[in-house]
C-alpha cells in the first residue's frame, strides 16, 4: 500500500493504482522540465515544480535525491524520465 498525498489531500492506495496515478501525472508533465512526484518509503508526495531548464531541474532533483528521495521527473526535449 502506499500513500499518496496531492496538495492537502491525503489518499491510500495500491502499489498498482499508485503506479497508474504516476504514469498519468508524467504524461500530463510530458514536453517540461519538471518534478511531478516525490517518493520516501511508501509515501508519495505529487508536485508540479516546472523550471526553465534541465540545469536547474537537475539542481534541484540532486538536492532530494541527497534527502534521500526518488525524484520523479521528465525534461523537455528528452524521452528521460525518472
Amino acid at each position: 500500500m502506499k500513500i499518496l498525498t496531492v496538495n492537502e489531500t491525503t489518499y491510500q492506495m495500491s502499489d498498482k493504482m499508485a503506479k497508474a496515478t504516476l504514469e498519468t501525472a508524467k504524461g500530463a508533465m510530458k514536453g517540461k522540465n519538471a518534478i511531478y512526484a516525490l517518493e520516501k518509503g511508501n509515501i508519495i508526495e505529487m508536485r508540479k515544480d516546472i523550471f526553465a531548464s534541465p540545469k536547474a531541474l537537475n539542481k534541484v532533483a540532486m538536492a532530494y535525491l541527497g534527502k534521500g528521495f526518488k525524484v520523479k521527473y521528465v525534461m523537455c526535449g528528452s524521452n528521460e524520465s525518472v
